[in-house]
């Protein structure tokens, strides 16, 4: 509806501009052929500079009127392709946060960074370049119908060539713009991913020799990408040019002819401005078209990858509902049980064999091993983000992997690396949570629970500012910031991974004498490849051929 609108409008504005100039012309002919006799009268007697001033005030609000409406269009089709975008982008990125976290492991960071942004934003385009195409082919369809009342000659010589002109370059770069879409798109993706291998090795690269290596990589991807995203637009753009220089030439053409047929120019003034006017409007709109359709093509396959995702996000949604039930669970006598676990990344190659255990409330568990014995994974099947080939992980008597979205709230993860974001600790600890809606009195618990206190000691600590990535912490301080958010939403179950790792002595000390207070109803697991953590826990596990062994104090 407002495609049509928006041709109706070029139609009536470029007619009303043609009328002007035979006014001018010979206001007579233009004031004679009005119907409303006092409409008529009125201008007729009025003196004629009054007369030209009046039109004119006339055609400028005529002009000012049809550019608001068409810029109001412009702005709601706009919102259109925003909300495309936005929703698009919502489902990506739900459904990458749903997706089975063994496949996210199999992605790379600026693979998904890729598709939350770039191929959503390329999914809006290609659909609102339909919407313009139609747009636009409807402003040629009514100026060309304007065309065939006034000279059917004139007509059939530019719409026909025109429609050459368009097919014929449509046809010739089809295949060259879709080839060059899978290199932009290979190289934005790749541009991203040498982004983020620097951001994320920052400490490393300063002390190398290595910075012109990395930026080189950088700049190679970002050229290419930009070489193939330039070819795109020179090619949208050629045909305009062609279209423009015809369609001047078609109406000099028909100006040449008309004299050499001894037409009065006076006469055919009127007709002149239209055709002028006419292939000028029809000139963009062409051009318009050409680059849509290289915007539809280029983006064509961004478009078919996203609707063919669609079913996948739909079947993790299903998958998502069927689990969100809420669980009536007993946590006053909580057990975690592994009942004949077995695990594996690759197959026939187990990672865990048939491992049972159970964990008990009250107690801190510590499991070590070498590095890649299995102890981050067997805390991934507890958490329910890996789920074993064979076995089953129990809390109490219920299944995780029928209730796992219950049973994750249960959990509170405090990971190795704390990430942390540029605001205050009080953010930081309730993460994920508005400024309206966090607790404070459990923010102040968490902060007396932990510690914080004495290790932050500043005069509003909910307040105190955290620099990107804690620069302004210790390491131990950060350690327990972690903590204070994992156990935020009160878990009854608290998972460590490595958490001594970066603490010296007695920042040690101290995370395992704050672990006392934290680990009161509730079960608390520590993995580390530090079997001294023994001294600390109250059972100590190894993780030894696939199995977990309890390891006995002597």
């Amino acid at each position: 509806m407002s495609s049509i609108l928006i041709a109706l409008l070029e139609v009536l504005s470029i007619g009303i501009l043609a009328i002007y100039i035979g006014f001018l012309s010979d206001p007579d002919i233009i004031l004679n052929k009005i119907s409303i006799d006092f409409v008529k009268n009125y201008f007729i007697d009025l003196d004629k500079n009054i007369l030209f001033i009046k039109v004119s005030f006339i055609i400028i609000f005529l002009f000012l009127t049809k550019n608001v409406v068409i810029i109001f269009i412009n702005w709601f089709l706009l919102r259109i392709r925003q909300s495309i975008i936005s929703a698009n982008s919502n489902e990506i990125f739900n459904s990458i946060l749903e997706t089975d976290f063994k496949k996210l492991l199999s992605m790379t960071k600026s693979v998904l960074s890729y598709k939350v942004y770039d191929e959503v934003k390329r999914v809006g385009s290609f659909i609102v370049g339909y919407s313009t195409v139609f747009k636009e082919l409807l402003i040629i369809f009514f100026l060309s119908s304007s065309l065939l009342i006034l000279n059917k000659y004139i007509f059939l010589s530019i719409l026909t060539i025109f429609s050459v002109i368009f097919l014929i370059s449509v046809n010739s770069f089809k295949g060259t713009l879709r080839k060059s879409a899978d290199k932009m798109n290979k190289h934005s993706s790749l541009m991203l991913k040498s982004l983020l291998e620097v951001f994320d090795n920052l400490i490393l690269i300063k002390l190398s020799s290595k910075k012109k290596f990395f930026i080189y990589k950088y700049l190679n991807h970002l050229n290419l990408q930009i070489k193939f995203t330039n070819f795109k637009s020179l090619i949208s753009t050629l045909p305009r040019s062609i279209f423009e220089i015809i369609g001047i030439s078609i109406v000099m053409v028909f100006v040449i002819v008309e004299i050499y047929r001894g037409t009065n120019t006076q006469n055919i003034l009127p007709l002149i401005s239209f055709v002028a006017l006419v292939s000028a409007r029809m000139i963009p709109s062409y051009g318009a078209i050409t680059q849509n359709f290289s915007l539809i093509i280029f983006n064509e396959k961004s478009f078919l990858d996203f609707y063919e995702n669609r079913k996948k996000i739909f079947k993790v949604y299903n998958d998502v509902n069927e689990n969100t039930s809420k669980l009536n669970l007993d946590h006053k006598d909580l057990k975690i049980t592994l009942k004949d676990i077995t695990y594996a990344y690759v197959q026939n190659e187990n990672v865990l064999d048939n491992v049972n255990y159970t964990f008990e409330k009250n107690k801190i568990y510590g499991i070590v091993g070498k590095s890649g014995s299995g102890k981050s994974t067997i805390t991934k099947v507890i958490m329910g983000l890996l789920k074993p080939i064979k076995g089953e992980v129990l809390f109490n008597k219920n299944p995780l992997n029928e209730n796992y979205r219950s049973l994750q709230d249960l959990i509170g993860y405090v990971p190795q690396n704390i990430f942390l974001i540029d605001s205050t600790i009080e953010s930081n600890i309730a993460m994920g949570e508005n400024m309206q809606e966090i607790n404070k009195e459990k923010i102040d618990k968490c902060i007396k629970i932990t510690n914080l206190t004495n290790l932050i000691k500043v005069k509003d600590i909910n307040h105190f500012k955290i620099n990107e990535q804690g620069s302004n912490l210790s390491g131990g301080q950060v350690q327990m910031i972690g903590v204070a958010r994992a156990i935020y939403k009160d878990p009854k179950v608290l998972i460590f991974d490595e958490p001594t790792n970066n603490l010296d002595g007695e920042s040690k000390n101290k995370f395992f004498e704050s672990l006392r207070n934290i680990s009161n109803n509730r079960i608390c697991i520590i993995i580390s490849h530090d079997e001294n953590i023994r001294n600390f826990c109250d059972k100590t596990i190894i993780l030894k051929n696939k199995q977990l062994i309890e390891y006995e104090k002597s």
